[in-house]
């Protein structure tokens, strides 16, 4: 850990409505990089911990990449958190989370820009689109050409161009969507043919991952994998109720009511996106019924594994329970052989993994 004052707070909207302060102050060096912003939590752990300009936290790198307090060795007194949401202006409201150390500063306009800049990221990132970051995200919401994820799949290179973007610059975003492979090693003439041919079928992703880029709070992956294996189809989850949602594993009350809500609201918005989408169901094969967990380092990353497991008919899990079949151990993996080996669930490494395969 590295100890640092706070010299500023600002405060960021995410795409659920929370506003998030983040600690500004002194580079400090951490895992070889100098370091000198890391995020508050939320406001409870504000209130709590008498943060404010002039507290002293500690501060290290959560998986060696993002900043994170760890502690606060003192603090300054109440917080004061904004009226106003930093980006929107709207009135912001503190409400109490899920538990009493939740409190969470929350901007409640639903047309605010930061909660759709990051929805809009948050659905190319878990749909695989890469080269795709939130300043170009933001050019094109700020152009007027892209408001939904369907618009996003209707850009072309006039569009593209009225925002700003260099031609160049225009047909490597439109790439990326239409998951053109490494579209920066092509030229420009190859990458515009390759984007025509793409344009001309719908993208296809598997059902629980369409769920997850929706990015419906509390309702990520775990809940969009669930909700495929007990429904079967996108349809028959869209006209579930929340009764039928509340049954699946991994959904519960709360959940279900979210899910169902956010279904009925955006439904015209995700009929739309349909037009460009096609959700997969499942792929079958020799894996089946088998359920795999991958923990620590590989090389190619572990998304990578996953698919390969994925599209012969296995189910991949982000935890170890009793329903898991396999635990795959890369580099550097702790907590999860743990408890895979206190369960009796066999350890393999990726060789045991490629001969499976």
């Amino acid at each position: 850990d590295a100890t640092a004052g706070i010299k500023g707070i600002e405060w960021q909207t995410g795409r659920t409505g929370k506003s998030v302060g983040v600690a500004i102050f002194d580079h400090v060096r951490l895992d070889g990089t100098n370091v000198s912003r890391a995020t508050l939590h939320n406001a409870g752990f504000m209130q709590r911990n008498l943060i404010t300009i002039g507290s002293m936290i500690a501060v290290r790198k959560a998986g060696k990449i993002i900043p994170k307090v760890t502690r606060v060795v003192s603090g300054e007194g109440q917080p004061e958190f904004p009226d106003v949401c930093p980006s929107c202006v709207a009135e912001t409201t503190l409400e109490q989370g899920g538990n009493e150390n939740m409190l969470e500063l929350v901007c409640n306009n639903e047309d605010c820009a930061a909660q759709n800049i990051s929805t809009l990221c948050h659905y190319l990132s878990t749909f695989g689109v890469l080269g795709l970051g939130e300043s170009r995200v933001t050019q094109l919401v700020e152009g007027g050409v892209v408001a939904t994820p369907a618009d996003f799949y209707r850009l072309d290179l006039e569009t593209a161009e009225s925002c700003g973007l260099s031609r160049r610059q225009s047909l490597l975003a439109i790439g990326g969507i239409q998951l053109i492979p490494a579209p920066e090693k092509l030229d420009d003439e190859t990458l515009e043919t390759r984007i025509a041919a793409a344009k001309e079928s719908k993208k296809p992703i598997p059902l629980w991952q369409l769920f997850a880029t929706f990015g419906i709070d509390s309702a990520g992956k775990a809940a969009g994998k669930a909700l495929s294996d007990h429904f079967g189809s996108f349809q028959t989850i869209r006209d579930a109720s929340v009764d039928e949602l509340e049954v699946v594993n991994d959904v519960g009350a709360k959940t279900a009511q979210t899910i169902y809500s956010y279904l009925s609201e955006h439904r015209d918005q995700i009929d739309d996106l349909l037009d460009f989408v096609e959700p997969e169901l499942p792929k079958t094969g020799k894996l089946t019924g088998q359920a795999f967990c991958f923990s620590g380092g590989f090389p190619e990353g572990k998304r990578h594994w996953e698919q390969q497991v994925e599209d012969l008919g296995g189910k991949c899990t982000g935890s170890v329970s009793k329903k898991t079949n396999y635990l795959v151990a890369g580099s550097g993996s702790g907590s999860k052989s743990v408890k895979a080996d206190k369960l009796g669930i066999q350890i393999i490494l990726i060789e045991d993994l490629k001969k499976m395969l």
